[in-house]
């Protein structure tokens, strides 16, 4: 994952004309990393609903006390 300062720099110094090569020896990413955020540009994360995962370990001793 990439933090958004650092993608902010990328596009900007891609908008300054730089090579994909010579952003990633700046930044120590790989240029395809590179490549690909600049293709993204600046768009809002977009997250998935949250799986439930697995029920707790105590999940069936308190369904078979009741409410505690």
């Amino acid at each position: 994952m990439i933090r958004l300062g650092e993608l902010m720099m990328i596009l900007e110094l891609h908008r300054q004309g730089i090579s994909i090569t010579a952003i990633a020896r700046r930044t120590g990413r790989d240029p395809k990393t590179v490549r690909k955020y600049i293709q993204r540009g600046v768009e809002a994360p977009a997250y998935g609903p949250r799986s439930a995962g697995r029920p707790s370990k105590l999940a069936s001793i308190w369904t078979s006390c009741g409410s505690v």
